[in-house]
């Protein structure tokens, strides 16, 4: 089973990182600090949800996002990490 596991760090209130989740079968995300998320970079202002500072979010099969993208921006933070662990990755 093929994953990767990266860590992002947030800089500021508007930095967007877009993570490619769709080819993993499980996404397990861990942030830092209160971080958006929107399947829509647009949206991140007004279509969104927010993951609370340390909390962890599992995504478990299947994954319903397709080839798609998640979008993540700091909620009130000026800096804090993310990180995403993609498991099951298809190639």
């Amino acid at each position: 089973m093929a994953g990767s596991i990266t860590r992002y760090t947030l800089s500021s209130g508007t930095q967007v990182v877009p993570v490619a989740v769709g080819a993993a079968s499980r996404v397990v995300i861990r942030v830092s600090q209160d971080t958006r998320v929107a399947n829509d970079e647009g949206e991140l202002s007004s279509n969104y949800f927010t993951l609370a500072g340390s909390s962890t979010l599992v995504l478990d099969p299947p994954n319903l996002l397709n080839d798609g993208f998640l979008y993540f921006r700091l909620d009130s933070a000026t800096s804090g990490t993310l990180e995403v662990w993609l498991q099951g990755c298809v190639y």
